[in-house]
């Protein structure tokens, strides 16, 4: 059965807050409404890459180059990159 997007979203949360730790980066309260790659300082490309590894251990996805901005982009929320995410997974 998928995970619901608000699954996921628990799932980002706890992913980006490990990293933050691991990385020493400075990181806000995360709540679906933060932007990753806005909110939490130092925060980069790089990490963004393994983070979305990380996840992908914990969640069956397709994985893309758009997890964290859109196609034209625009930085997507924890709930957008949730949700993007929901609408990516495989059967495991």
């Amino acid at each position: 059965m998928p995970a619901t997007w608000k699954t996921i979203e628990d799932i980002v949360i706890g992913v980006l807050q490990a990293a933050a730790t691991r990385y020493g980066l400075k990181c806000p309260t995360l709540t679906g409404d933060i932007c990753p790659m806005q909110d939490i300082d130092g925060l980069d490309s790089l990490h963004c890459v393994e983070i979305i590894v990380d996840i992908a251990a914990l969640v069956p996805i397709e994985t893309d180059n758009s997890v964290f901005w859109t196609e034209n982009g625009s930085l997507r929320t924890i709930q957008q990159v949730a949700k993007h995410l929901a609408s990516k997974q495989r059967s495991p």
